[in-house]
Order: C-alpha cells, then sequence, then structure tokens
C-alpha cells in the first residue's frame, strides 16, 4: 500500500517517536539516558526506509531510492556500532547525567520529552532530505536547471552529454513555448 507524500512523512516521524518510546522504556530500566545516542543513527536510517517502502514516487526499484537507503544504511550501522563501542561499560554519560541533575526529581518521566522526544523530532528533521530525494520525480542523474547540465568542453557550440530531463511540471519558460 503507497501513501500520499504527507502521510509518508508522517509515518517517518511515527517510526522515529516509537523507536525512541522503546529506547526510553529500557533507558528507564537502565538508568542511562545516553542509550538515545546509539539509537540515533538508527532514527534517521529507519525513517527514510519508510520513506523507501511508503512513498509513490519511490518504489524499490527505483536506483535513487534504494541508492540513498543503502548509504543510510551504511551510514546508520557504522555510526550506531562505533558509538556503542566507544561508550560500551562506561555507564550514562556525563552531559545526560548534567540534565539528569538539573531535572530531579522525576527525571525519568521528564526525559521522555527532554531527551527522547527531542532526538525523535529532530532525527525525522535530519532525515528530510532522504525524503525529499525519494519523493523527487526525477530519475537519477537528472536536472532542468541549465546550471546543472552545463559542462565545460572545448568548443562552446557542443551540446552537454548530461541528459535533458522532462521537468515533473511545467517551469514559466516551457509553459510559454
Amino acid at each position: 500500500m503507497r501513501f500520499s507524500a504527507p502521510e509518508a512523512a508522517f509515518a517517518g516521524l511515527a517510526f522515529t517517536a516509537a523507536v525512541a518510546l522503546v529506547v526510553w522504556l529500557e533507558s528507564l530500566a537502565r538508568r542511562d539516558a545516553s542509550l538515545i545516542d546509539r539509537f540515533w543513527p538508527v532514527l534517521i536510517a529507519g525513517a527514510g526506509l519508510v520513506y523507501l517502502v511508503l512513498l509513490p514516487n519511490a518504489p524499490l526499484h527505483e536506483p535513487r531510492g534504494l541508492a540513498m537507503a543503502v548509504l543510510a544504511l551504511l551510514w546508520g550501522l557504522r555510526l550506531a556500532l562505533y558509538v556503542a563501542a566507544r561508550n560500551w561499560g562506561h555507564g550514562e554519560d556525563r552531559r545526560y547525567q548534567a540534565i539528569r541533575a538539573r531535572n530531579q526529581p522525576g527525571f525519568g518521566l521528564k526525559s521522555l520529552y527532554l531527551v527522547f522526544g527531542l532526538q525523535a523530532v529532530l532525527a525525522w528533521i535530519v532525515s528530510a532530505p532522504l525524503f525529499v530525494g525519494m519523493a523527487g520525480a526525477r530519475p537519477l542523474g537528472c536536472s532542468t536547471s541549465r546550471a546543472a547540465r552545463w559542462r565545460p568542453s572545448a568548443s562552446a557550440s557542443r551540446p552537454s552529454p548530461m541528459p535533458r530531463c522532462r521537468a515533473s511540471r511545467p517551469t514559466r519558460r516551457s509553459a510559454a513555448r
């Protein structure tokens, strides 16, 4: 089932919020709010996967969406493993200890919106380039702007080697023709 672009965007937000909620519950058990740092890249890459699956213009066989998803997943996996290895066995990060000290009593509940909710919304915002790239209707490598098609050449009369693509909607110049 495909969703409209706004529905897919909010599904990405729902994904980041759901993962952040699960991590928050685990952080309560461990008394370690810095767990969110290990899941930050998972939130971003996971939202990208949601966009890939749900956007109507980003079917799974489109090279742009697949390339973006693969790169986001590789980046997310690398960063999550690095942060987890770096923080393994060190307990809660000092930044979160300071936030915990400033927000006592009841930091457990307050951390839901001060740390985890905020991180979920920020990860959703950071995933916006994945959304825009996957929602685009143009094929990979195509641009309608003259600046993007310009290539230096020995002869100014020689056409650009970049393929000319059709705009997804008419521009003022093409509508006037």
